[in-house]
């Protein structure tokens, strides 16, 4: 009996949005099984804005930040 698997396109979380990259993407395979399970594509996006947003947008937010603040995200 076979199980037919859905291979999901992945999307790009950029400029405070999520973005579908262009075309077919390249093909993400699963650690243990070796099975095609998504793909994930960067075509298309705007580089140059998405360095601007972090530049402008991330980057304040980021440096407000202290040290003891950040620690206590990943606890």
């Amino acid at each position: 009996m076979s199980t037919a698997i859905s291979i999901q396109p992945l999307n790009n979380y950029a400029l405070g949005k999520w973005i579908a990259g262009e075309g077919n993407g390249q093909l993400l395979y699963n650690a243990i099984t070796g099975d095609a399970i998504a793909t994930a594509s960067s075509k298309g996006l705007d580089f140059a804005a998405m360095c601007d947003y972090a530049r402008t947008v991330g980057g304040p937010k980021l440096r407000k930040m202290t040290f003891p603040f950040y620690f206590k995200l990943f606890l």
